[in-house]
């Protein structure tokens, strides 16, 4: 009978591995009767883009100041108009005023928008870039940039809904 203790002992160890096994991973549930899980606290989902509000919308940066238009279905601006204030980029100081009407008007895309302008008439011509993001529906902001005799120059603005 010396034959029937090695097999219990190895059933044994197997049936003990089996219990410590499954008390370490936590209670198990039977295959297909999983339980849903509790409710969590939920937050609100996150939020997409925001929708600009029509019209006429008024900001200001290093260089002066600017106005934008944004059209009736919020998906493009359709002029700005510059004010600048002797404002100096390299060589060039500039004070005064230009509006620019784009065709096609520049798009707005997810909330974001990006404006190329030429501001000619200021000592020659002066590239410009204006990037932003509606970041509610009524404000916005962004980063400027322009070049003047080789010097690049950049900041930051915001504007608001008028």
């Amino acid at each position: 009978m010396k034959r029937g203790k090695p097999l219990q002992l190895m059933i044994g160890l197997m049936l003990l591995a089996l219990l410590i096994g499954g008390c370490a991973g936590g209670e198990t549930e039977p295959e297909g009767t999983a339980q849903p899980a509790p409710p969590t606290a939920t937050s609100a989902p996150p939020s997409g883009p925001a929708v600009p509000t029509p019209g006429e919308w008024g900001g200001s940066a290093e260089f002066g100041e600017f106005t934008f238009i944004v059209d009736s279905d919020s998906a493009a601006i359709t002029e700005i108009s510059y004010w600048l204030s002797d404002w100096t980029c390299g060589p060039t100081t500039t004070s005064g005023g230009m509006s620019v009407t784009p065709e096609p008007p520049w798009a707005i895309v997810q909330g974001r928008f990006s404006i190329e302008t030429e501001l000619g008439g200021f000592s020659g011509s002066l590239p410009m870039t204006i990037d932003g993001a509606f970041e509610i529906e009524t404000h916005a902001a962004g980063t400027w940039t322009a070049v003047s005799g080789g010097t690049t120059c950049s900041g930051t603005w915001e504007a608001s809904s008028q």
